[in-house]
């Protein structure tokens, strides 16, 4: 799948969490889970906030789905924006590792992660919803 505006090199690097540019690069030592783990795999598709117009700088997707909006502290889990039901927090985990088995066809690519990177990313997406969530 060739996705538009970034090279196969630069996603690879991102997606195996080398890539080093402003933005992508993991931060050692966050207090907020999944924070390092988001920036190098996530981020390159799905900004991290509302105020980020112009992030990320090598985004690959502009139809990447806001990933604050799936969450609220008020309503927890949302429904799926792309035709899946209400996340939870076994599906979100189930959708980071097998997307295209869930949604065939969709542009969301196979990032490689572990169990634990996944669980970590989901409290970081809470997070975002809890920020940024409306």
């Amino acid at each position: 799948m060739r996705l538009p505006g970034i090279g196969a090199a630069a996603l690879a690097l991102a997606l195996s969490g080398g890539l080093s540019a402003p933005g992508l690069a993991a931060t050692g030592g966050s207090t907020i889970p999944g924070k390092g783990i988001y920036k190098s795999k996530c981020l390159i598709c799905h900004p991290n906030s509302p105020q980020d117009n112009r992030s990320p700088q090598y985004k690959a997707r502009s139809d990447a789905v806001p990933l604050w909006t799936l969450y609220s502290e008020d309503e927890g889990w949302r429904r799926s924006q792309v035709g899946l039901g209400q996340w939870n927090d076994r599906k979100m985990a189930h959708w980071l590792r097998y997307p295209k088995e869930m949604k065939p066809g969709t542009p969301m690519v196979e990032v490689p992660m572990s169990a634990q990177e996944r669980q970590e990313v989901i409290k970081y997406i809470k997070h975002l919803g809890r920020a940024y969530g409306q």
